[in-house]
């Protein structure tokens, strides 16, 4: 479930609450395509029992979660996942990052240590300054 969702079935249950029932259709027309999903969702936390002609009815539930702030904990629940989500992958990136300059330096100790960059370096130096014969 994602905030969206957590947050339109909110909206249906203060509906709910406040007009004592509910029917698929008025989902539908509240929420658009969600509308199916966030009416099913209703039934099975048990905000609305089923009256009949596809309508639900108010229960105590209902208020209970509304005035135990059921949905805001939901919601602050996926932004916490989310904000850890987000650090994990921030410290993946970071290791890989430096998994690479260990990588580089590794290399460039492994070449410092066969002498070739110094062997190199005298080449360009006698190549500047020692005359062509």
């Amino acid at each position: 479930m994602d905030k969206n969702f957590i947050m339109m079935c909110k909206t249906a249950t203060e509906h709910l609450i406040e007009h004592k029932s509910i029917s698929e259709k008025q989902s539908i027309s509240m929420f658009g395509i969600n509308g199916s999903a966030v009416y099913e969702k209703l039934k099975e936390i048990g905000v609305g029992k089923n009256i009949g002609y596809g309508d639900l009815q108010v229960t105590s539930e209902a208020k209970r979660l509304i005035n135990s702030q059921y949905f805001e904990m939901l919601i602050e629940k996926i932004e916490n996942e989310e904000h850890d989500r987000m650090l994990s992958n921030k410290s993946k990136e970071a290791t890989i990052k430096s998994a690479r300059i260990a990588k580089i330096a590794l290399v460039l100790s492994i070449l410092s240590l066969t002498g070739l960059p110094q062997m190199f370096f005298k080449w360009i130096f006698s190549l500047i300054f020692n005359p062509v014969d």
